[in-house]
C-alpha cells in the first residue's frame, strides 16, 4: 500500500509541473484571438485542473475559476459533470504550471441546485479551497455586481484564460496550449439576436452573449475556457458556459452564465455580499 501510495503521489506532482502533456479529457470552453496577459491585470482568475482517475495523472481536464474570497470561487457546474473528480487550483501566477504562485486542492463543489447539464442553465459551481488565500498583488478577489449594476450591447468586456491558442480547423487538428494567461476584450451582443438567430431559442434569461456574430477576426474563448469571468467595469458579470457547437471558436458569440442572476444563492452559500 505504501508504494502504491508513493507511486501515486509522485505521478500526480509530475502532472502539476509539466506542461507538455494533452489533456485525454478536453470538453471544457480556452482564449484564441487574444494576447498574452499578466496575472496582475486578472488576479482574480486561478487555473483549475481536474484529475478523472487516480491511476492516470494524464487523464485530466482544465478550467477556469474566479477568486471571491479567501476561500472560495466560482467557476462554470459542468467542469464537474465527472462525480469523482479530484481537482487543484493555481493562483497568482501567468504560467498555468508556474512553480510562483499558490497551489491548492479544493473541497467537493457546491453545484447550483438548479444545474441543468442538458441545456447548461444555471451553470455555476462554488469551490471551496483547502487553504485560506493571502491577496496580494498577483491574487486578488473580483466583486459581485450590485442590483444597480447593467451592462449593456456592445459594452466592451474582458475574459481571460489558459488553453488552445488558435481555433479548430479540422476535427484532427491538434489544439495548442497556452501556457502563459491570455485575455481578450468581447462586446456584450444581443441576448434577443443571439437567442433567436445563433441559438436556436434555446438560451435563458440567465445567459449572457459575448463575441462576434460570423466573424472573420475569431476572438473568443474556446475549448478549455469554461468558468472564464465576463469582467465589465471590473465587476463579475459572467462564467464562461458554452459556445455554438461544431463552429471554430470565435465565429459566433460565446455564452456565459449571468452572475447577476444567482448572486443571492452565492450569498446563502458563502455570505459574499456587492462591496459597493
Amino acid at each position: 500500500m505504501f508504494l502504491f501510495l508513493c507511486f501515486f503521489m509522485n505521478a500526480l506532482l509530475c502532472s502539476l509541473v509539466t506542461g507538455s502533456e494533452k489533456a485525454f479529457f478536453n470538453s471544457s470552453p480556452r482564449i484564441v484571438g487574444g494576447k498574452v496577459a499578466n496575472i496582475t491585470n486578472h488576479p482574480y482568475v486561478a487555473y483549475l485542473k481536474l484529475f478523472h482517475n487516480y491511476f492516470l495523472p494524464r487523464d485530466y481536464s482544465e478550467c477556469v475559476a474566479v477568486i471571491l474570497s479567501k476561500d472560495w470561487l466560482l467557476t462554470a457546474a459542468h467542469c464537474f459533470d465527472d462525480p469523482y473528480v479530484r481537482a487543484y487550483i493555481h493562483a497568482g501566477s501567468s504560467e498555468k504550471l508556474g512553480k510562483d504562485g499558490l497551489y491548492t486542492f479544493i473541497k467537493p463543489p457546491v453545484i447550483h441546485p438548479y444545474y441543468d447539464k442538458n441545456s447548461s442553465d444555471y451553470d455555476f459551481a462554488l469551490v471551496m479551497t483547502n487553504v485560506k488565500i493571502d491577496f496580494s498583488g498577483t491574487i486578488d478577489y473580483l466583486d459581485l455586481p450590485t442590483d444597480e449594476d447593467e451592462i449593456r450591447n456592445g459594452d466592451l468586456c474582458w475574459t481571460a484564460g489558459w488553453g488552445d491558442l488558435t481555433r479548430y480547423k479540422s476535427v484532427d487538428d491538434a489544439p495548442d496550449e497556452a501556457d502563459l494567461l491570455h485575455e481578450v476584450m468581447l462586446p456584450i451582443f444581443s441576448h434577443s439576436i443571439c437567442n433567436e438567430l445563433i441559438y436556436g431559442n434555446t438560451l435563458t434569461k440567465r445567459m449572457i452573449c459575448a463575441g462576434y456574430a460570423n466573424a472573420t477576426s475569431f476572438k473568443s474563448p474556446c475549448s478549455g475556457d469554461s468558468g472564464a469571468p465576463l469582467v465589465c467595469e471590473r465587476l463579475l458579470f459572467g462564467i464562461l458556459s458554452f459556445r455554438k457547437d461544431y463552429e471554430p471558436c470565435g465565429k459566433n458569440p460565446a455564452v456565459f452564465g449571468r452572475v447577476k442572476s444567482i448572486r443571492k444563492w452565492i450569498e446563502n452559500e458563502t455570505g459574499i455580499e456587492p462591496k459597493k
